[in-house]
């Protein structure tokens, strides 16, 4: 997972991801929903869904190899 040189991951790659797991959409959204000021009841089916812990996992294991990429140079 390209990252920028602060350690944090580029917006760009985050969208990629949700898109991979077709999750854009979605996010989009609930986005859009709730800038409008909808409040929001029921979202764990959404949390609980497969394709968010794939993108959720995918995001964790991309931060600990990054991590552990830097304990190895220093």
């Amino acid at each position: 997972m390209p990252t920028r040189n602060d350690g944090k991951t580029n917006v760009v790659d985050n969208l990629r991801h949700s898109e991979y797991y077709n999750l854009q959409d979605r996010f989009d959204d609930l986005y859009q929903r709730s800038s409008n000021g909808k409040k929001f009841q029921n979202l764990m089916d959404d949390i609980l869904s497969r394709e968010n812990i794939l993108l959720a996992y995918r995001n964790i294991i991309g931060y600990r190899c990054f991590l552990l990429k830097w304990e190895n140079v220093l």
